[in-house]
């Protein structure tokens, strides 16, 4: 018998970021270099333009391209030196045809100059500059705004701020940024058979591995943990730690207790304490028997108690809500066919094996199962599975 009316993966995430649209739309500003690892909460736009002025690229001597043409080693163009232009200051000459001023690399152009004339290819005679090479218009020189203009939009909005973005909105005059204020999270795993680690095991005991593993996919999303606990097959108990997890976090997390089994308390003990269930059962593969509901609005989901289901599910359920830039997929050839259920979007760990991706198969419950993994592929609700020899995403571990 199926106990679930099961609710499709994008209908879940629509009815999260709706109902607890105040988790996952907050909002800080935040000085630029607290910026890096975080994202973005609207477009990021230069405030100058980059570079703010005509610079050199080279050591060398601005002209006007025109009068380096036809120069060479045995026929070179003899200009005047006016003067040279100072790094960190404006340079105000103004050149004529006959006439050049030394810039040096970064160095500002002077008025009249489009080109630059590498200090390598002239000789100094006193006042005059022999050039015995001929260049281009605008060679060696970046122009104002070559780089991006004022108001360029640097990144948009719901990206991870990278190093080099940093530096791109350092060039820009950015001093604060806006950025989202990731969720904050409070663990409980349930069962009587689960364990702490360092815990001697009992026959029919577990340790407890779904707790660190999400604490660590929490730290990956750069969230915050507010707590982490075990709690036994105790419904009053369950309770008083749901209490401290909402009061403490904005979602909690139950690992264990999702199923219908007679002790599993999770559903009673959410609507007990005033909350209500959304979702009981995605059309997901692994991790049907997910829970998603609410309390004084905070959101509670309920894991699967096994190992892979409840990393797939964070994955696919909140990771992707987090983690709005996830990069790009590995695009890799499938070397054996995957089956998958319809109407169940399925989360298939991989291997690679010489390039080609591999799918490695095994029950939900095996925790070894993604330590060998590569990463994974997303089988949608509307196909059976892939054929080996397809080109398929695969998304890293």
């Amino acid at each position: 018998m199926d106990f679930f009316k099961v609710t499709s993966l994008e209908e879940a995430k629509k009815t999260l970021q709706k109902q607890f649209i105040e988790i996952f739309s907050k909002k800080e500003i935040v000085p630029l270099g607290e910026s890096f690892g975080r994202y973005s909460a609207s477009k990021i736009v230069s405030k100058d333009s980059v570079p703010s002025f005509n610079k050199s690229t080279v050591d060398g001597y601005a002209v006007k391209a025109e009068s380096t043409y036809g120069a060479s080693e045995s026929i070179p163009s003899m200009l005047t030196l006016k003067g040279e232009a100072e790094m960190g200051k404006e340079n105000k000459y103004t050149i004529n045809s006959d006439e050049t001023v030394y810039v040096p690399t970064g160095g500002m152009i002077p008025n009249g100059a489009n080109a630059v004339v590498m200090i390598e290819y002239s000789e100094v005679l006193g006042e005059e500059i022999f050039l015995n090479t001929s260049v281009s218009h605008g060679e060696n020189i970046i122009y104002k705004g070559e780089d991006f203009e004022k108001e360029t939009v640097l990144l948009e909005s719901g990206k991870r701020i990278k190093p080099q973005n940093i530096g791109s909105f350092a060039a820009g005059g950015i001093t604060e940024v806006e950025v989202r204020v990731n969720p904050s999270f409070y663990i409980i795993s349930t069962g009587d058979e689960v364990k702490d680690l360092g815990s001697e095991l009992r026959p029919g005991e577990i340790r407890d591995i779904n707790s660190y593993t999400l604490e660590a996919l929490i730290k990956e999303c750069n969230c915050q943990l507010m707590g982490r606990v075990l709690v036994g097959d105790d419904l009053e108990l369950l309770k008083e730690e749901i209490k401290k997890g909402i009061e403490n976090s904005d979602i909690l997390i139950l690992s264990g207790g999702s199923s219908v089994g007679s002790k599993d308390y999770t559903c009673r003990a959410i609507k007990e304490l005033g909350g209500e269930i959304l979702i009981h059962g995605l059309s997901i593969k692994p991790g049907k028997p997910t829970i998603i509901g609410g309390i004084h609005g905070k959101l509670v989901i309920g894991l699967p108690g096994h190992p892979v289901s409840a990393l797939m599910v964070f994955k696919a359920l909140l990771g992707e809500i987090i983690n709005t830039d996830r990069g790009i997929p590995h695009r890799m050839i499938l070397q054996k066919d995957i089956h998958s259920t319809p109407g169940r979007t399925t989360y298939q760990p991989v291997i690679i094996e010489e390039n080609f991706a591999v799918p490695l198969h095994g029950k939900s419950g095996v925790i070894s199962l993604l330590n060998r993994a590569f990463g994974y592929t997303i089988i949608p609700s509307d196909k059976e599975g892939f054929n080996s020899g397809d080109t398929i995403d695969v998304w890293p571990l």
